[in-house]
């Protein structure tokens, strides 16, 4: 419902277990074009993805572990964030939030 009415709003959504992740994506991937990233994604492909998140205007959804996904991305191309499931340690939230709070962020970020 987030997305609805709103063709260039893209989102974060992170959450821990990946039947979780994979039920998220499944669902989402219908209607959006998006990425996924859990534990097993490679390096140099979560870099890739992260890119294509940034870089492309019709990839509005980003689907991540938030064990794998809460330090070193950017995703400031996003605007939302969107916790599915909680983590047990808040530095850990906070630091996923941060993902959309970095340099380069143009827009308020709204936490869900």
């Amino acid at each position: 419902q987030l997305m609805e009415g709103n063709e260039t709003l893209k989102v974060v959504i992170f959450a821990h277990h990946n039947y979780v992740l994979s039920q998220l994506y499944g669902a989402l991937s219908e209607t959006y074009r998006g990425i996924r990233i859990d534990g097993s994604t490679a390096p140099e492909d979560r870099k890739v993805l992260c890119d294509t998140f940034q870089q492309d205007d019709n990839c509005r959804i980003a689907v991540l572990s938030i064990t794998a996904c809460s330090t070193g991305l950017t995703l400031t191309a996003a605007s939302v964030v969107v916790f599915a499931e909680l983590y047990w340690n808040p530095g850990i939230l906070a630091q996923a939030e941060d993902r959309l709070h970095r340099l380069g962020q143009r827009n308020n970020v709204t936490v869900v």
